[in-house]
C-alpha cells in the first residue's frame, strides 16, 4: 500500500471516529436532556404535593385569611438553577438543570401564618377604637393617630423566613392597651373640661380690661382701640403641660391649648391709642391744671415735670 492510500486511510478512519463519537454524545445528551425533564417533572409533582398540605393546614386554622397563601405564593421564588456537563470523547455540553426549595414553602407557611396574625389584630384593634368612639366621641380618632403603635401592640421579630421574605414578624393587641387608652381619654375629658373654664374666664377679664380702658376715650380714640385690639388679637395660646401614667408603657405626656392675656400687646396698642387721645391736648398761657393741688394763683413755686 502506497503512502498515498495508507494516509487517506487514517484521515477516513479518523473522521469515522469522530462522527460516530459525536453521534454518541449527542444520545447521551438527548438521553439526559430527558432524563433531567423527568426529574423535574417529579420534583414539581412533590412541591405542589407539599404546597397542597401546607395550604390545607393553613386554611384550617385561618379560615378568614386563607387568602393570604395565594396573595404571598410566588413559584418563581422557589426555582434556582445549575449547571450540570455532559461530556463524552472530545465533545461536551452544559445543560441548565432547574431546581425547587421545598424550604420555600416552609419560610411561606412561616410568613402567612404571622401576616394572618397581624390581618386579626387590626381588626380587634378597629372594632376596640370603634367601642371607644360611641363613648367618647370624635377625639378618640385624634388620638389614635397621635399616640404610638408601641401603646398598643406587643411586638414579635422572626426571621426564620430569609432570603425569601424580609422578615415574618407579627404583632398583638396588648391585653392593657384599651383598658388604659379608655382611662386616658376620661383623664383628657376631665383636664380639657377645666381648662375650657380657665379660658372662659380668662377671656371674661379680657374684656373687662378692655371695657375699662375704653373709659373716658374720645370717639376716635376707641376706633383706634378696636382697630388695634378686635377679635381677641391681645389673647394668645400657650400648651399647658400634663401626664398621664399608662400603665406598662410609663409617663405619656401631652398638652392643651390656654388662653393667656398678652399685656406688652395690649401696652404697645394703646400707646398708638393714648397719641391719638391727647394728639390735639394743648395748654394756654396761664391755664392752672393743678390749681386743686396747690392754691387759686399763678403765682408760687408749683411747676410740671
Amino acid at each position: 500500500m502506497n503512502t498515498k492510500k495508507r494516509n487517506l486511510l487514517i484521515i477516513t478512519l479518523i473522521l469515522v471516529v469522530f462522527t460516530a463519537t459525536y453521534f454518541i454524545h449527542l444520545n447521551k445528551l438527548s438521553n439526559s436532556k430527558i432524563s433531567l425533564k423527568n426529574r423535574e417533572k417529579v420534583a414539581e409533582q412533590k412541591f405542589n404535593e407539599t404546597k397542597k398540605k401546607i395550604r390545607t393546614e393553613f386554611t384550617r386554622d385561618n379560615e378568614s385569611e386563607s387568602y393570604l397563601f395565594d396573595q404571598l405564593f410566588n413559584f418563581d421564588k422557589a426555582i434556582s438553577f445549575k449547571d450540570s456537563t455532559i461530556s463524552f470523547f472530545v465533545y461536551s455540553d452544559h445543560i441548565e438543570v432547574r431546581l425547587l426549595d421545598e424550604k420555600y414553602l416552609g419560610r411561606l407557611h412561616s410568613k402567612v401564618k404571622s401576616e394572618a396574625i397581624n390581618k386579626r389584630t387590626d381588626v380587634a384593634h378597629d372594632k376596640q377604637v370603634f367601642e371607644l368612639s360611641k363613648k367618647h366621641g370624635a377625639t378618640v380618632q385624634y388620638w389614635v393617630s397621635r399616640i404610638s403603635n408601641d401603646m398598643f401592640f406587643d411586638y414579635f421579630k422572626q426571621d426564620e423566613c430569609k432570603p425569601y421574605f424580609d422578615n415574618n414578624n407579627y404583632y398583638t393587641i396588648d391585653p392593657l392597651a384599651f383598658s388604659e387608652f379608655d382611662r386616658f381619654l376620661t383623664a383628657f375629658k376631665m383636664c380639657e373640661e377645666k381648662v375650657s373654664l380657665q379660658n372662659e374666664i380668662i377671656i371674661r377679664n379680657y374684656q373687662a380690661e378692655l371695657n375699662n380702658l375704653k373709659k373716658g376715650l374720645s370717639q376716635d380714640a376707641r376706633g383706634v382701640m378696636e382697630q388695634n385690639l378686635n377679635d381677641q388679637s391681645a389673647l394668645k395660646s400657650v400648651d399647658e403641660s400634663f401626664t398621664f401614667n399608662w400603665s406598662g408603657f410609663g409617663n405619656f405626656n401631652y398638652s392643651i391649648p390656654v388662653k393667656e392675656i398678652d399685656h406688652d400687646y395690649i401696652d404697645d396698642a394703646m400707646n398708638e391709642v393714648y397719641a391719638e387721645q391727647y394728639k390735639d391736648y394743648s395748654l394756654q398761657n396761664g391755664a392752672m391744671p393743678y390749681g386743686y393741688c396747690f392754691v387759686t394763683s399763678n403765682y408760687g413755686s408749683s411747676g410740671i415735670e
